[in-house]
C-alpha cells in the first residue's frame, strides 16, 4: 500500500465546511483559485505573527532553507478544491483552512540563546511566535493544527526542552485540553545525527513520518525516527498548490503531516456527522489503530514508521455503520502493593506534584475486568482516552503521562491495568502524602469502545406474575400475554417454557400470550436471534393457574386456644403463599381495624362483657389471584367478657392543632386478664410540669382534648388505669 486509500474514504466522507484546520506555516498564499474561490470562505482570516499584522500572504523570499512557499503547499494537501480541473485534490474536499503565519522575514539572521548554545531561527520560527500561532488558532475555532515545523533537541532531555521553552510546551498543552488534535512532522534530519525534533516529540503531538510511494512502501531515507513517532504518510515528491497560482512536488516530513492532518479533519468530520463527539485522542488513536503496517520495519509499532502509513479509508469505515462508538469510565478495581522504591523519579510536573526526586515510594497495581454497558457483535476496537484518565505506567523515571494496559478483548469486556503510587516524602525529606495520580479507588481510565453492538442484551421479557387462559372479568380470555421490550429491528424471538406452560401464540410473536396446561411453579424465557447471534433473556419465574387449596394455619399472635378477650385487639396472619397476589379475610364476632388484601391482619373483638354472654367468633381467610381463588380456611372460638390484655394509650391526631382524642386500647398478650376498665386518671404535663387545668377523670375508653391556643411544644400524656401508668407524646402545632 503506497497511499492512504483517499479515493475509497471519499466514498464515506469529504469532510465538513465547518471543521477549521489551522496550518501555523510561513503564511498562505490565499489567492490561489485551487485554495479559495476568491471570496475567503475557504482560505478564512488567519494572522501574521511574523509580522504582527493580521495579512497571513505567503510572501517570504525565495531561498535554501526559507518558509517561502512551504505554508501555501501545506494548505494544498490539506484541502486543495476538488474537480475543478485544477491538477490536484486535497485530502479534505470541504474544510475551512485557517493560515496563521509564524514565521518573519528570513533575510536577517536571529541568533537566539538556548543555554549553552546558539540556535539559528533565521529560516524558521521563534517558538515564542510558534506559541502565539498554536494560542490563535485555538482560540479561534481550529480542530486541527498542522505543524510542518521543528527544531532540535540539542541532547537535552524532554523536561529540559519544557523548561527552556515553556511557552511553546504550554501552548500545546493548552491546545491538547482544549480538545485540539496537534500533528507535526518528525523532521528530515536522520541522515544528519537523527536529532529528536520538537514539537513533535512533545507527548501531546501526533508525530509524522515521511514514507515512500513504493509498493511495498519503505521509510524516506531522510524521514527521522524516535520512539515518539505516531504514523507515517507518503511525503515524497508530493505535488501541490504552489505560490501564484501554480502546483509543483516538494519532498519531506513537511508533506507528510498535512496528510495525516486533512484525515484528521475527515474523522472529524464522519464523527460529527454520526453525532460521536469525538475527542482528540479518539482522533489519535483512530489514526494509530487503522494505520497500515509497515512491515518491513518491524510487525506492530516501531520508531521507524510509528504504527504505520494512515488509512484514511479505513478509519472512516471504522466510524462508520454500522459500528457505534461508546465513551465509557472505569472508576477503579482490585489494588495490591506492588513495589517500594527507594527513589522515584518524577520527569514532568503533573497531577499537583513537582517534577523531581521522592523517596520510599508505594506502587499499588489496579487491576479490574471492565463489562461493557452493551455486548458487541464480535470484538470490539477499544482504546484509552488518556486525557480523561487518573492512571500511570510501571516507569520509573516515570513522566506521569496518563498510561494503562488493555488486554483480553472480547465482545463482552476486557482486562484492565494500571499503577498509581502513594508518595511520603521528597528528595530533602519534606512530607508529601500525595496519592498519584489519585487514590486506588479515585483513579479511574476512560476508555472508546467501537464496534457493532448487539442491542438485543437490551431487550426485556415483561408480562404478569401469574399465567391464566381466562378469568372472570375477561381480563385474561385467550391465555397471559407477555412482550419483549426494546426488541432489536430484525431480530426474531423463540419462546420456551415450564412444562405446565402451553403456547397461545405462533412461535416467535410479540406479544405472544400462553395458557395453563397445570399448576403451579413455571416460568417463561425467551431467546431473541439477530445478525450477532443468540441472546437469551433471563428467565422470569411465574405462577400457573388459580392458588392452591392447600391447608393452612390461621396464627393469631399473643393467644393460644379458643377463647378470645373483649373489646381486646389482636393480629392474625398465614404464611405467604406462592401465587397468591390477594388476601381476603373474613371476622365474625369482630371488626378488620386494618391489614386487609395483606397476610396479616389486626382485629378488634365486640364487648362482651356488657351483655355477659360469649360471642361466637370466627376470622378466615382465602387465596386470590387474577386466575381465581382458593377455599376459605378458617379460625374459629369465642369472645368471653372482660379484657383480653394490656392496655395502650392512642393519640390521635398527632400531631394536634385544634383537636385530639385519647382512646384506651386493649391489646392481647400472653397473660389473660379478666379486670373490667374502671375510672381512669387523664393528665398533661409540659416540660416536666403538670398542667393541672388539664387533670381529668374519665369513664369510658375515650377522652377529648381541646389543645386551641396551647403552645407549640411537645407534652406528655399520662394516664392511670387500674394502678397501671401509661404514658405517650403529644405534639402540639399552631394553626
Amino acid at each position: 500500500m503506497a497511499d492512504i486509500n483517499a479515493e475509497q474514504a471519499w466514498n464515506i466522507n469529504t469532510g465538513r465546511n465547518d471543521v477549521i484546520i489551522a496550518v501555523c506555516d510561513g503564511g498562505i498564499d490565499y489567492t490561489h483559485p485551487d485554495l479559495d474561490p476568491g471570496n475567503r470562505s475557504r482560505v478564512i482570516a488567519g494572522y501574521d505573527f511574523g509580522s504582527n499584522d493580521s495579512d497571513p500572504m505567503d510572501d517570504l523570499p525565495d531561498g535554501t532553507g526559507s518558509y517561502g512557499g512551504h505554508g501555501t503547499h501545506i494548505a494544498g494537501i490539506i484541502g486543495a478544491i476538488p474537480n475543478n480541473g485544477q491538477q490536484i485534490s486535497g485530502v479534505m474536499w470541504n474544510c475551512k483552512i485557517m493560515p496563521v503565519k509564524m514565521v518573519g522575514d528570513g533575510s536577517l539572521t536571529i541568533s537566539y540563546p538556548f543555554g549553552a548554545w546558539n540556535w539559528d531561527f533565521s529560516t524558521t520560527a521563534f517558538p515564542s511566535d510558534v506559541a502565539d500561532a498554536i494560542d490563535y488558532a485555538v482560540n479561534n475555532g481550529a480542530h486541527v493544527i498542522n505543524l510542518s515545523y521543528g527544531f532540535p533537541d540539542m541532547g537535552v532531555n524532554l523536561n529540559q526542552v519544557i523548561l527552556r521553552v515553556p511557552l511553546l510546551h504550554e501552548a500545546i498543552l493548552n491546545a491538547y485540553n482544549n480538545n485540539v488534535v496537534v500533528i507535526a512532522s518528525m523532521g528530515n534530519e536522520y541522515s544528519g545525527g537523527n536529532p529528536t525534533n520538537y514539537p513533535a516529540a512533545f507527548p501531546d503531538v501526533i508525530a509524522v513520518g515521511n514514507t515512500t510511494n513504493d509498493n511495498p512502501p519503505q521509510r524516506w531515507q531522510t524521514s527521522s525516527t524516535g520512539s515518539h513517532i505516531s504514523v507515517s504518510a507518503p511525503g515524497r515528491s508530493i505535488i501541490s498548490t504552489t505560490r501564484g497560482g501554480g502546483t509543483g512536488p516538494k519532498t519531506g516530513t513537511s508533506m507528510s503531516a498535512p496528510i495525516v492532518s486533512g484525515v484528521a479533519g475527515l474523522i472529524i468530520s464522519q464523527g460529527l456527522d454520526r453525532n460521536f463527539n469525538l475527542t482528540n485522542d479518539d482522533v489519535r488513536h483512530i489514526l494509530e489503530r487503522t494505520a497500515y503496517d509497515v512491515t518491513s520495519t518491524g510487525v506492530g509499532f516501531d520508531n521507524q514508521t510509528g504504527y504505520g502509513i494512515v488509512d484514511a479509508y479505513e478509519a472512516l469505515h471504522l466510524l462508520d455503520e454500522p459500528n457505534e462508538l461508546f465513551h465509557y469510565n472505569s472508576t477503579g478495581g482490585a489494588a495490591v502493593k506492588n513495589y517500594n522504591f527507594k527513589k522515584w523519579i518524577l520527569l514532568s510536573g503533573r497531577w499537583g506534584l513537582a517534577a523531581g526526586t521522592y523517596l520510599k515510594v508505594d506502587q499499588y497495581k489496579i487491576t479490574k475486568h471492565v463489562t461493557f454497558d452493551v455486548p458487541f457483535c464480535s470484538t470490539p476496537t477499544v482504546w484509552m482516552r488518556e486525557k480523561e484518565s487518573k492512571s500511570l505506567s510501571y516507569a520509573n523515571p516515570n513522566l506521569g503521562r496518563p498510561y494503562c494496559q488493555i488486554t483480553n478483548i472480547t465482545p463482552t469486556g476486557f482486562d484492565l491495568e494500571y499503577v498509581v503510587y502513594f508518595v511520603p516524602t521528597n528528595l530533602s525529606g519534606q512530607r508529601i502524602d500525595k496519592w498519584i495520580p489519585a487514590s486506588p479507588e479515585m483513579s479511574n481510565v476512560a476508555y472508546t469502545a467501537v464496534g457493532v453492538p448487539n442491542f438485543a442484551a437490551n431487550a426485556s421479557l415483561s408480562g404478569p406474575s401469574v399465567v391464566c387462559s381466562s378469568t372472570p372479568d375477561l381480563k385474561f380470555s385467550f391465555g397471559t400475554s407477555f412482550s419483549i421490550n426494546n426488541l432489536p429491528a430484525g431480530a426474531t424471538i423463540s419462546w420456551n417454557t415450564s412444562d405446565n406452560i402451553s403456547l397461545n401464540s405462533s412461535q416467535g410473536a410479540n406479544p405472544c400470550t400462553f395458557a395453563p396446561s397445570g399448576s403451579g411453579d413455571g416460568w417463561i424465557e425467551a431467546t431473541i436471534t439477530t445478525d450477532c447471534g443468540d441472546i437469551t433473556l433471563a428467565r422470569k419465574n411465574v405462577w400457573v393457574g388459580a392458588p392452591a387449596n392447600n391447608p393452612t394455619s390461621i396464627i393469631p399472635f399473643y393467644r393460644n386456644g379458643l377463647e378470645f378477650g373483649s373489646n381486646t385487639i389482636y393480629e392474625f396472619y398465614v404464611y405467604s403463599q406462592p401465587g397468591v397476589t390477594n388476601y381476603q379475610w373474613n371476622v365474625g364476632g369482630a371488626t378488620i381495624l386494618d391489614g386487609q388484601g395483606t397476610s396479616r391482619i389486626r382485629i378488634k373483638t365486640y364487648d362482651a362483657t356488657s351483655s355477659g354472654n360469649n360471642i361466637n367468633f370466627n376470622v378466615g381467610v382465602r387465596f386470590e389471584n387474577d386466575c381465581g381463588s382458593s377455599l376459605y380456611f378458617a379460625r374459629t372460638g369465642w369472645v368471653i367478657p372482660g379484657t383480653g390484655g394490656a392496655t395502650r394509650i392512642a393519640v390521635s391526631p398527632n400531631p394536634s392543632t385544634v383537636e385530639t382524642t385519647i382512646s384506651l386500647e386493649t391489646i392481647a398478650t400472653d397473660a389473660k386478664s379478666t379486670k373490667a376498665l374502671q375510672e381512669w386518671d387523664l393528665e398533661v404535663y409540659n416540660q416536666g410540669q403538670q398542667l393541672k387545668a388539664r387533670k381529668q377523670k374519665i369513664n369510658g375508653s375515650q377522652a377529648t382534648l381541646n389543645t386551641s391556643g396551647w403552645k407549640e411544644g411537645v407534652y406528655i400524656i399520662r394516664a392511670k388505669v387500674n394502678g397501671e401508668v401509661l404514658t405517650e407524646k403529644l405534639v402540639v402545632k399552631e394553626q
